[in-house]
């Protein structure tokens, strides 16, 4: 998308991809220079302060010194003709509607044109209808790529270390940290709507289902005063695995909503996000909202509360006043600067977030215990039972020769019997050759296994849940977000480097979170007794300690 220097009387020098839209905008006689060139090529070569008679001699200088020995060769000054036709879409007034897309959303002139096609619009129409939002001062075009300073940024991701390559406009930056969410390059331009996702005040029809227990209204009360009250626009809120900390967070979405702001979960996994709707659909019936994730086609939606992956924040500018984000240290959000970068810029001026998480690093913990920081805590599960305390076992288990000591196989009849058994291990590698010894010495179990590239995967989870094996063996995907009822967990190597402390909690987290099924087993296996393997049985016996001083446990 090509955008023209232009002068407007009284108002002055304008980049504009339709210069007759600003002459029927501002009624005003509109000059521009009739060659097209990138956004981001004007606006490196542009001065911010410049006089008509000599702009044009700057430019074609500057082209020449490209590379281009013609110059700007045929490029004058033109006056912008009249417009023609309308900007509104063919058939009725639907621009509306449109608004209810774009806003709070910064969107590639690529997936401007998807966005056509999803609402069966004529895509030269869509991009008159979002510039008729600049002049409207709604909203702003950017280049993808900009210069900022002596170094090209990504404006979607914010991410620096770019591809260059030579282009007819000299080098050109390519981003490829976000390019799942589609090209961003300084050849491209971005339509940035500066309006956010809030709105009106209006009713909204909130059911919390279940009830909250003891525990959960604590936290709800102290998560609803951050959010009303309080100075600081981040909070953390520790909870132990399975106890229920996302409808902790609904009061206060739903009074955030009702005062006409815009709200949103996020979380680092798809499979949490697609567990999580059901449950906003459950306590907010009637409530229009977003689900936003790979999984999903659909990804321009209506609603101020949305619901998103991490990745697909991205997409946004500006637009929440308040965030709820799950599973803060998980992958792909834990360690991303694009991902922590892009919820900040989605962030609307004087918005919060509370930050959730089971397993908070120490980093964070010393972060939200000083003075004036806000630290939420629900240690206690919803159905009042203790959090189910590893045991350790000595054994180092072999991939290549896959063979389980009597002790071992006593424990895993024995928690078989019990529910089902998932066996988390540290590789993909480890998975098939476990499957297969276990089928063939347990021939009448029903045994399965899966990792994070398994096509099936998704399919047999489901099986899982639905429970249609009695042995699972997997690698961290089932670490976090799923609930499998009456679940007991075996790590196996859990002094693996890939095991560290949080990743053993969140693991024995799997077990015990349902009311029918309260209590489960756990059992950490490994050669040696390592410090994580300490610190995460340390970690349940302090959850569970704490939560029985505040009488939350039975």
């Amino acid at each position: 998308m090509h955008f023209f220097l232009t002068y407007v009387e009284e108002i002055g020098f304008r980049f504009s991809p339709f210069p007759e839209m600003d002459k029927h905008f501002f009624k005003k006689d509109t000059e521009f220079l009739n060659i097209g060139l990138p956004l981001a090529f004007l606006e490196t070569i542009v001065p911010k302060t410049m006089s008509k008679h000599n702009i044009k001699e700057k430019l074609n200088k500057k082209f020449k010194f490209q590379g281009n020995s013609s110059g700007l060769r045929g490029c004058e000054w033109q006056k912008a003709g009249n417009m023609t036709g309308s900007v509104d879409f063919e058939g009725g007034d639907k621009t509306g509607d449109f608004d209810l897309y774009i806003r709070g959303h910064q969107i590639t002139e690529n997936e401007l044109e998807r966005l056509a096609v999803q609402i069966k619009a004529d895509p030269e129409a869509i991009k008159r209808l979002v510039h008729m939002r600049v002049l409207m001062g709604w909203g702003e075009w950017i280049p993808a790529v900009r210069l900022e300073g002596k170094r090209w940024r990504c404006q979607r991701c914010g991410e620096t270390e770019l591809e260059e390559w030579p282009g007819v406009w000299g080098m050109m930056e390519t981003c490829r940290s976000c390019s799942s969410l589609g090209a961003s390059s300084s050849q491209q331009v971005s339509y940035r709507d500066k309006r956010g996702l809030g709105k009106e005040t209006e009713p909204v029809c909130f059911d919390l289902q279940p009830s909250l227990t003891l525990a959960q209204k604590r936290a709800s009360s102290q998560v609803l005063e951050f959010v009303r009250h309080s100075q600081l626009n981040e909070a953390l809120l520790w909870a132990a695995c399975g106890a229920g900390k996302t409808e902790v967070c609904f009061t206060s979405a739903a009074w955030a909503l009702k005062e006409g702001k815009s709200v949103l979960f996020a979380a680092p996994r798809q499979d949490v996000i697609h567990d999580v709707a059901p449950r906003l659909q459950r306590n907010f019936p009637g409530l229009q909202f977003q689900v936003l994730s790979g999984r999903n086609p659909v990804k321009y939606q209506k609603g101020t509360l949305v619901l998103a992956t991490t990745h697909q924040i991205l997409r946004f500018y500006q637009a929440f006043d308040l965030v709820f984000l799950d599973e803060m240290d998980a992958f792909p959000y834990k360690g991303s600067r694009i991902l922590q970068w892009g919820l900040k810029q989605a962030l609307s001026a004087g918005g919060k977030i509370l930050y959730l998480t089971a397993t908070p690093s120490e980093a964070v913990l010393r972060r939200n215990n000083e003075e004036g920081k806000n630290l939420i805590r629900l240690p206690a599960r919803y159905h009042r039972y203790p959090l189910p305390v590893p045991e350790w076992l000595k054994f180092r288990f072999l991939p290549e020769k896959p063979k389980l000591t009597e002790n071992l196989i006593v424990w895993l009849q024995n928690m078989v019997s019990q529910g089902v058994t998932i066996i988390f291990v540290p590789k993909i590698s480890w998975v098939l050759p476990l499957v297969n010894y276990l089928r063939i010495k347990y021939p009448g179990w029903r045994i399965e296994g899966s990792y994070s590239s398994d096509p099936a995967r998704k399919q047999k989870i489901e099986g899982l849940v639905k429970g249609n094996y009695c042995l699972f063996i997997c690698t961290s995907i089932l670490e976090r977000g799923v609930t499998i009822p009456n679940a007991q967990v075996i790590v196996l190597a859990a002094d693996h480097p890939v095991f560290d402390e949080r990743a053993l909690v969140q693991m024995a987290g799997r077990a015990g979170r349902t009311k029918e099924h309260p209590v489960g087993m756990v059992l950490f296996v490994s050669g040696r007794k390592i410090p994580a393997v300490f610190k995460a049985i340390n970690w349940i016996k302090e959850q569970n300690s704490f939560a029985d001083n505040l009488g939350l446990i039975d």
